[in-house]
């Protein structure tokens, strides 16, 4: 499938705009992987090791490091990966805070559900991920019908048979 759209893209697409080249920031890359790797080693190592043992530490010093290293290069450079200006609005920053914590607790929601799945209750990985399931049925649901309500209610007729949207003079929001 991927093939497909890859090759019959540049065909059926039209060309966008010209844009100016802009050179990768290598060096922010490096910094910004080896910062988040060194922190998950870390943070993983720690599972295995005390705290304050050097395999837990160094890697988190490290990483720490890196990441302050990556801040100061996109500072610097002409076509950062992440422009400092872009984190300069405070309800900017609090937005990308709460998504950042949201999907960590939801990573670790599902990392000790699946433990407790696993090694309380005894099910197979097998059962464990069918367990999840409904969750993510839930998930999806609940994104088809928002992106058809409330994203894009005047896109036309809709791809699912029998699904309406609504008029576009239907307004869906309140005041």
């Amino acid at each position: 499938m991927a093939a497909v759209v890859v090759v019959a893209a540049p065909r059926l697409l039209p060309a966008g705009p010209s844009q100016a080249r802009v050179r990768l920031d290598v060096p922010g890359a490096v910094l910004v992987t080896g910062g988040v790797s060194a922190l998950s080693y870390g943070l993983l190592a720690a599972s295995d090791r005390q705290w304050s043992s050097p395999a837990v530490l160094v890697p988190l010093a490290v990483g720490a490091a890196l990441l302050t290293g990556f801040v100061a290069v996109e500072s610097r450079t002409r076509a950062p990966l992440i422009p400092l200006s872009f984190l300069a609005s405070k309800r900017r920053a609090a937005a990308l805070l709460a998504i950042v914590l949201a999907a960590g607790g939801m990573a670790s929601t599902f990392f000790f559900l699946s433990l407790y799945f696993q090694q309380i209750r005894g099910l197979s990985p097998l059962w464990t991920s069918a367990a999840f399931l409904p969750y993510s049925l839930m998930q999806l649901a609940a994104a088809f019908l928002s992106g058809g309500w409330w994203i894009a209610p005047a896109a036309g007729p809709s791809p699912w048979p029998g699904w309406r949207r609504p008029r576009p003079d239907c307004r869906c929001s309140a005041g």
